[in-house]
C-alpha cells in the first residue's frame, strides 16, 4: 500500500469525483482498478476502477452507496488514503484491435470506459455513458453524458430503436449485472462482438483471496486477476 494525498473532490448529491496525489506514477490503463483503504481501519481495502491517471495523480468516478464510500466522501484536501495496485488486465490487451467500438457504462461503470475514451479516441465510434440524473453532469462537464430521465429512456431501449448503430461495430460494457443481462437479451447476437467489464465485490485484488469468481467456457476464473474485462460470450451472467 502506498499513501496517496487527496488534492481534489468534486460532489453532488451521491457522486463524487476524487483526485489523489501519489509519488509515483502508477501506470495504470484503462479497464484497471486499484484497491484503496484508510490510514485508520481494520477493514479490507475495495476496488475503484480508474477514471484517469495523469503523471502522480489518479481519478476516480465514486457513487456513495455505503460506509466505505460515505467514509470516501468526507475526505478533505490534504487528507491521505492508502492506494495499491494497478490490478487487472488493460481492455486493450483483449479486445480487437481492427474494430471501433460502441461504449457503454452504467453510472460509476462509465469510469474505465472514460479513461479508455481519453486514451484511444480512434477505437471509438459512440458513446453512452448512463446516468439516471442530470446532476451528474455538473462533476463531468467535459463529457457528454446519456441522462435516462432527460433522454425518457434507457441506452438499452435507445439502442433498440436505433439498432443501425450496432452495424459493423463492437461493444464494450462495464456497469451491474443487470445493466450487461439486459442489453444482451435484447442483442444477444451481439455476444460475438462485445466484451464486459465486471463490477465484484474483492478482498485483495490478487486472486489469492478467491472473492471474485465468474463462471466461464474455460471453468471459474478470478475477475480481478483474468478480467475484469472479458469477451461477453466466454462468461455466464446468470452464475451466482
Amino acid at each position: 500500500m502506498e499513501l496517496a494525498k487527496v488534492v481534489e473532490k468534486k460532489i453532488i448529491k451521491d457522486y463524487f469525483v476524487l483526485k489523489v496525489e501519489t509519488k509515483g506514477p502508477f501506470n495504470s490503463q484503462p479497464g484497471q482498478f486499484v484497491m484503496i483503504n484508510f490510514l485508520d481501519t481494520f477493514n479490507l481495502p475495495k476496488p475503484f476502477s480508474v477514471m484517469d491517471e495523469k503523471g502522480n495523480y489518479l481519478t476516480f468516478l465514486i457513487k456513495n452507496v455505503g460506509p466505505f464510500t460515505e467514509k470516501l466522501a468526507t475526505l478533505k484536501y490534504g487528507d491521505f488514503l492508502l492506494i495499491r495496485g494497478p490490478y487487472g488486465i488493460p481492455i486493450r490487451n483483449k479486445i480487437d484491435l481492427t474494430k471501433k467500438y460502441i461504449l457503454l457504462g452504467g453510472g460509476c461503470g462509465s469510469a474505465p470506459l472514460i479513461y479508455f475514451l481519453k486514451e484511444y479516441p480512434l477505437l471509438v465510434k459512440e458513446t453512452f455513458f448512463s446516468f439516471k440524473e442530470s446532476y451528474v453532469q455538473s462533476i463531468l462537464p467535459d463529457l457528454k453524458l446519456f441522462i435516462d430521465d432527460n433522454i425518457g429512456k434507457t441506452p438499452v431501449e435507445f439502442l433498440f430503436q436505433n439498432k443501425e448503430k450496432l452495424e459493423n461495430s463492437g461493444m464494450i460494457l462495464c456497469g451491474s449485472k443487470g445493466l450487461l443481462k439486459s442489453f444482451f437479451d435484447v442483442f444477444p447476437y451481439m455476444k460475438d462482438w462485445s466484451y464486459v467489464s465486471l463490477e465484484e465485490n474483492m478482498g485483495c485484488g490478487t486472486g489469492l483471496c478467491k472473492g471474485c469468481p465468474v463462471q466461464t467456457v474455460e471453468g471459474v476464473k478470478m475477475v480481478c486477476k483474468d478480467g475484469p474485462i472479458f469477451k461477453a460470450n466466454e462468461v455466464n451472467l446468470e452464475w451466482k
